[in-house]
């Protein structure tokens, strides 16, 4: 078993060889020819590092206010503020991570519709977050 998970890893270094535009989100695809794609992966990118900088803006604005203010009403309103967010912060900051993983795995794996052949078999990664959870997905058809 360990001996497959090490020729799988090897066939794939040999297929798909690395580069450094992997590291910079879009570029391996825009590289690639799949300019939307890069685009996309650009803003998501801007889009989650925009929202998490905004909302740490944010809770710190609140945060400074609970203590200018004696009222009791308005620091328990400032506080649900930025415990709120801070859980847009940190749910911005886990995106754009998960984000960031997905362009790379994609941009060192993917090559259009080409898949990573396994003799007759088809190994195909796909990264996927939904509400509950983040992660890559390994599809193995045989």
């Amino acid at each position: 078993s360990s001996l497959i998970g090490v020729w799988t890893v090897l066939d794939v270094l040999d297929k798909y060889p690395f580069s450094a535009r992997v590291l910079v989100p879009g570029m391996a695809q825009m590289y690639k020819g799949q300019k939307t794609k890069g685009l996309c992966f650009i803003a998501g990118e801007v889009a989650l590092v925009g929202g998490a900088i905004v909302s740490h803006t944010l809770m710190v604005s609140n945060i400074n206010k609970i203590s200018s203010t004696h009222n009791s009403t308005l620091k328990a309103h400032y506080t649900r503020n930025a415990n709120t967010c801070m859980a847009v912060r940190n749910i911005s900051i886990a995106g754009a991570a998960a984000l960031y993983l997905w362009n790379i795995i994609d941009g060192a794996a993917a090559r259009g519709d080409e898949h990573i052949m396994l003799g007759d078999n088809e190994l195909i990664i796909t990264p996927y977050s939904d509400f509950n959870s983040t992660g890559i997905a390994l599809n193995l058809k045989f």
